[in-house]
């Protein structure tokens, strides 16, 4: 019994060493010069801008997409109407769409006039 708390206090020593060494040990010293950090500054203050840029151009950009969305819509609605006007110029102008049978049987149109 007596063995195994020595060896547990021995171990628990040995840890306190070497968590106090790591602890207080010098730190590595610093390898980034203060050249490098006023560039990085730098360059990070010109990232900034080039971001504030191309955000205006997405706004625009979506405002675009927007107005485009907005138009093709509106022509979309208007396609039933052209279509309903199309048929209307077509029965008054005497020209009639062959129908399914017609086609099939490669008969020219009824009213066709030629």
């Amino acid at each position: 019994m007596r063995y195994r708390f020595r060896q547990r206090a021995l171990l628990f020593v040995a840890l306190c060493s070497l968590a106090g060494y790591l602890a207080c040990a010098t730190p590595k010293p610093c390898t980034i010069s203060p050249v490098e950090i006023e560039e990085l500054k730098s360059d990070i203050r010109d990232l900034d801008v080039q971001l504030a840029a191309r955000k205006q151009e997405l706004a625009k950009l979506e405002a675009e997409v927007a107005d485009l969305t907005a138009r093709l819509e509106s022509r979309r609605s208007q396609v039933p109407a052209l279509q309903a006007e199309l048929t209307k110029l077509k029965k008054a102008s005497g020209v009639t769409e062959k129908t399914e049978e017609e086609k099939a049987a490669g008969q020219p149109a009824s009213g066709a006039g030629f």
